[in-house]
């Protein structure tokens, strides 16, 4: 099966949100495309599953931080984002992408979100690869790994 035509569609949808984000002027509307950069994240990642089958998709999930945050990313999304993000302190957190907002999204500590289920490690992934980091930089750096997949 050519997924091409699929992951151009899904990277354009994902880049559209992208940049909205980053010409987010507050949080909220920040968050907002937060959540539609997640929705993107996981229609790639099961794309991706579909394409190599489980058993490979799973073993190359595994041996890059970005496809690990790619996990965390999945596993994320079925909060609110509202619950998963803080801005992080000018000064404190940098991000490699310019924003027009004062300050940067940012991953809250695992031990700050609600109580979820943690099948499969995908938590683990979240403390290991998102915790802490900037939003931007780690959703463009997971997103680009998946895509490199097929």
């Amino acid at each position: 099966m050519d997924v091409t035509d699929s992951v151009v569609r899904i990277r354009r949808a994902f880049d559209a949100a992208f940049l909205r984000m980053c010409e987010a002027k507050n949080p909220e509307i920040a968050e907002d495309e937060l959540s539609n950069l997640l929705s993107q994240i996981y229609r790639l990642r099961e794309l991706v599953r579909k394409e190599l089958g489980d058993t490979p998709f799973f073993a190359a999930m595994s041996v890059m931080p970005e496809r690990q945050a790619a996990g965390g990313a999945v596993w994320v999304r079925t909060f609110d984002t509202h619950d998963a993000v803080v801005v992080g302190k000018m000064g404190d957190i940098y991000t490699d992408y310019y924003t027009e907002m004062y300050g940067t999204l940012v991953w809250r500590p695992l031990r700050d979100l609600p109580e979820r289920s943690k099948a499969y490690g995908h938590d683990d992934e979240y403390a290991t690869q998102l915790a802490g980091r900037p939003v931007l930089d780690t959703v463009r750096r997971a997103f680009d790994a998946l895509a490199a997949m097929v």
